[in-house]
């Protein structure tokens, strides 16, 4: 994948969520287990009212077939 304008699907809002979750590692630093992070993330979601729902279970599909149901974290 490339980085320009040209590829990024919902450039503003990814750039957003990118940043947000920036400020959740600035604020937090390292060394909590991973939930800490998504918990904060969702927190700064809620208050830039950026509508994201936890643990979202995704199919994935392999030749026109469901193969698996993977849970995505954001």
């Amino acid at each position: 994948m490339t980085t320009n304008n040209k590829n990024i699907i919902y450039k503003e809002l990814s750039y957003r969520i990118v940043g947000l979750a920036m400020e959740v590692h600035s604020k937090l630093g390292f060394g909590f287990l991973e939930k800490v992070y998504e918990n904060a993330l969702m927190v700064l979601f809620e208050k830039n009212e950026i509508p994201a729902q936890q643990q979202a279970p995704v199919r994935v599909c392999f030749e026109g077939k469901v193969v698996g149901i993977i849970t995505l974290i954001f």
